[in-house]
């Protein structure tokens, strides 16, 4: 039973960012934000004190296409694999307004033309 239970809990996490809101009050996102808080972005990560607990090995983001103004994402792209972070790259452009701006950094410099600045 517990496994049954376990392995529900695991599917339904893995899929809930498939319902996808529109929050009106949320315009700016700070993807893997860790403990670092930036005023007036909503924090996502996967654990922590954040706003909205996500795990960006998997998944989309929960967001609507073309509702948001900024998502910053800050030396965190490069923690996932060249895929994972190509795949994260469309997410982020997806969920930007037209106009709308992103925030990238990461310790490898080498490794940001490959991977945050290709928009697939």
């Amino acid at each position: 039973m517990k496994s049954i239970l376990k392995n529900l809990i695991h599917f339904c996490v893995q899929k809930w960012s498939l319902f996808r809101f529109v929050p009106t009050d949320v315009h700016k996102i700070n993807l893997c934000c860790g403990k670092q808080k930036i005023p007036g972005y909503l924090g996502i990560d996967y654990g922590g004190q954040v706003d909205l607990k996500l795990n960006l090995q998997q998944g989309v983001l929960p967001f609507n296409e073309g509702v948001l103004d900024v998502v910053a994402c800050v030396s965190a792209i490069n923690y996932f694999t060249r895929s994972r972070g190509q795949e994260i790259v469309n997410e982020v452009y997806r969920v930007l307004r037209p106009g709308g701006g992103r925030v990238s950094a990461c310790r490898t410099w080498r490794a940001l033309p490959d991977v945050t600045l290709k928009k697939t």
